[in-house]
């Protein structure tokens, strides 16, 4: 691997890091940096304790907000990509 491949390398991994510890979800990473998932799970896996795991309530907050937008189950799990069980399950924790 020449130095300018390492460098290259050294900074996408810096960019997947600060991507997991600003919140973003592998989802979000995946598209915006054209990484491989398996690249962020791995730096998923070393930061270990240094994440905050806040995407459940910031999900959840999502779900909420686009329920009383009135889209649908489906379109919700497009948008936050998740699944329709996920938004059904946050939907019930609003009653």
């Amino acid at each position: 691997m020449t130095l300018v491949e390492q460098l290259r390398r050294l900074s996408e991994v810096s960019q997947i890091q600060r991507a997991l510890l600003d919140g973003k979800t592998i989802a979000q990473i995946v598209a915006e940096y054209g990484v491989k998932e398996s690249q962020v799970r791995i730096q998923r896996v070393l930061l270990g304790k240094a994440l905050t795991d806040n995407r459940r309530t910031s999900t959840k907050a999502r779900v909420i907000e686009l329920t009383e937008r009135g889209l649908s189950a489906r379109e919700i799990a497009g948008k936050l990509c998740v699944t329709c069980s996920a938004v059904y399950h946050h939907r019930r924790g609003m009653k």
